[in-house]
């Protein structure tokens, strides 16, 4: 029974990992990314209760931790996992910073699922459970690319179109993201060829060229650094099995690269690939900088706690530059730097618990196996880890990426774990049956309750995406609004754009007006920080005002509010150019003038 468990942990772990990368196709996504919240957060918690299982049914089911605790991921990550509960606690919007900004991004259940996933491979991973791993990444990442590159030769193997018409790369959300993770894929790859029989060599070569393919497509730095780093870390830990050019070959490639980039930002106007990577980097890290920056003075600003998990939102209105406030109307949901955002939305301790766990994963990798035969495997973990922290430098953690950093941290503990790595340096505790059998039974509860409630938000969001393609408030509109709502309570824009829908629908129906501004306050409520809602209430109450009489008391009440929530807008989100815009007109119509605000920004 314990191998038959344990085979099945091996199964669920890959296929977490692997429809999780592939969930990010919008033929199988609702709008806004809640199948990865599925396939990551239920398969974690479907593996960790077989691993549990299979502990269980072993001949000596005692606790032991490979190499001994404190050499092991589990003090940074229990750390991790203790800082970010409590700085989803002290929140400034704990429902956002408890799934993740629309779903999709880094709040406390994707942690959660991560930590879960790791703790499933942890617990009797074998070398067996290390392949399976690596195979995953390399194939769902290579499927990905593939599918991102037929797009961008026009081929749609599945028919689907974005709202703007754009389909290359979309399936993994954006360019960015899908530049990442063929970095990872051309690292994971590399180590499956390794280990695959000489004879299926050349499918990898061919992978390897779709992984090219993808990064051209791509224009991304994030390909280039995800190589990079998974690529050195590789070559350092083969070296040993296959000898000092691996190493030397990734050296001077780094070189290479370096310079190249180098000389493109120092002379701009140099032709050829200099010339264009320099222009690539400096495209990407100037609006980054800004990031960065707002990043760096929300952290000083409340370093303890942290702002809430994927809450820079909320936050970076209030801490951007001025010059970048009178001239960008573009906000940002994101830091685009993942050790960043530990700071600054989770603390200080998230921060530095983040950094020690894969500082010590990668210090786990890269030191040598007793067993030449694992330096491959610990190749493979090594380098989806490091190709991972090398990307997350410079960008953004989705369950589609984060999945590689739990996965990399999973190969190489069930390397050290085996028997010919751990058997002289290991810390072993007592058996307590009855403990496992809580936690079994705790794991297998909450697969469930994650399958409920991610169902549930995958229900919601459909039902959302359907509404909006609506052009009245009809009866079916109605429903679906409504439906999305009772589905999932919680989430601000359902509510405020059934009320704005609804705003425009009182010239025809007066009677709708009490309701609209119900429901959208009632998101205001929800989310009081968003300058998003806030500016939208003040659409919503000019749209009332239409279907008024012109001066009328109803009428300037109308008015009077809108520029009341106009305000509030830039309270939250100073010198935005849109709002002002807004605000300057409400104003005017109540002044009973036109014309003197100027055209649109």
């Amino acid at each position: 029974m314990s191998k038959g468990f344990s085979a099945l942990r091996d199964l669920t772990a890959s296929l977490t990992i692997a429809v999780t990368v592939l969930a990010t196709a919008p033929q199988l996504n609702s709008s806004f990314g809640i199948p990865k919240l599925i396939a990551f957060a239920v398969g974690s918690a479907a593996s960790l209760t077989f691993a549990l299982i299979a502990k269980l049914g072993s001949a000596d089911p005692a606790r032991s931790v490979p190499n001994g605790f404190l050499r092991s991921p589990w003090p940074a990550a229990c750390l991790l996992a203790l800082a970010t509960v409590t700085s989803t606690a002290t929140s400034v919007s704990w429902r956002i910073s408890l799934l993740g900004q629309y779903n999709r991004y880094g709040g406390l259940m994707t942690l959660l699922a991560g930590i879960a996933l790791l703790a499933s491979i942890s617990i009797g991973g074998t070398t067996r459970t290390a392949t399976t791993l690596i195979f995953a990444v390399a194939i769902s990442t290579a499927a990905a690319a593939a599918y991102a590159t037929a797009q961008s030769f026009g081929i749609e193997p599945i028919s689907w179109r974005a709202s703007d018409g754009t389909a290359a790369f979309s399936t993994f959300g954006n360019s960015t993201f899908m530049a990442a993770a063929a970095g990872i894929g051309l690292v994971a790859a590399a180590s499956a060829m390794l280990l695959t029989r000489i004879s299926l060599r050349p499918l990898w070569l061919l992978a390897a060229i779709v992984f090219a393919g993808a990064a051209v497509g791509t224009g991304s730095n994030g390909f280039a650094l995800a190589v990079c780093g998974g690529g050195l870390a590789m070559a350092w830990c083969v070296r040993r099995a296959l000898g000092p050019w691996p190493l030397r070959i990734a050296l001077v490639a780094g070189a290479v690269l370096a310079a190249i980039s180098i000389i493109g930002l120092i002379a701009p106007s140099v032709p050829g690939p200099a010339g264009a990577a320099g222009s690539a980097i400096r495209e990407s890290m100037g609006p980054r900088s800004e990031y960065w920056g707002a990043g760096a003075r929300a952290f000083l600003a409340r370093p303890i706690t942290g702002w809430g998990p994927d809450t820079f939102a909320q936050v970076f209105p209030r801490y951007r530059s001025a010059a970048h406030a009178a001239n960008s109307a573009r906000l940002t949901d994101e830091i685009h730097s993942v050790p960043l955002e530990r700071f600054t939305e989770s603390g200080l301790l998230a921060g530095v618990a983040f950094l020690a766990l894969v500082a010590q994963g990668l210090a786990a990798g890269l030191r040598p196996p007793q067993d030449r035969r694992n330096s491959i495997l610990l190749a493979g973990g090594a380098g989806i880890l490091a190709a991972y922290f090398a990307q997350c430098l410079v960008s953004i953690d989705t369950p589609a990426l984060a999945v590689f950093m739990w996965g990399g941290l999973g190969v190489i503990q069930c390397v050290r774990a085996a028997p010919e790595e751990s058997r002289t340096d290991s810390t072993r505790l007592p058996s307590r049956r009855w403990a496992l059998k809580i936690f079994a039974v705790l794991s297998a509860i909450a697969t469930v309750a994650a399958l409920i409630v991610a169902v549930r938000l995958w229900g919601a969001d459909r039902a959302f995406a359907e509404a909006l393609r609506s052009s009245a408030p009809s009866s079916s509109e109605r429903s679906r609004f409504e439906s999305a709502i009772a589905l999932n309570p919680w989430e601000a824009r359902y509510r405020t754009a059934w009320g704005v829908a609804l705003a425009e629908a009182t010239t025809l129906d007066p009677s709708l007006r009490k309701e609209a501004i119900e429901v959208a306050e009632s998101a205001a409520e929800l989310e009081p920080g968003n300058p998003y809602n806030a500016f939208r209430l003040g659409q919503l109450y000019e749209q009332l005002a239409e279907s008024a009489p012109a001066s009328s008391l109803a009428w300037t009440e109308d008015i009077t509010t809108a520029i009341a929530w106009y305000e509030r807008t830039l309270e939250l989100n100073p010198g935005d150019p849109q709002t002002e815009q807004a605000l300057c007109e409400a104003r005017e119509k109540l002044a009973g003038r036109a014309g003197g605000c100027g055209g649109s920004p």
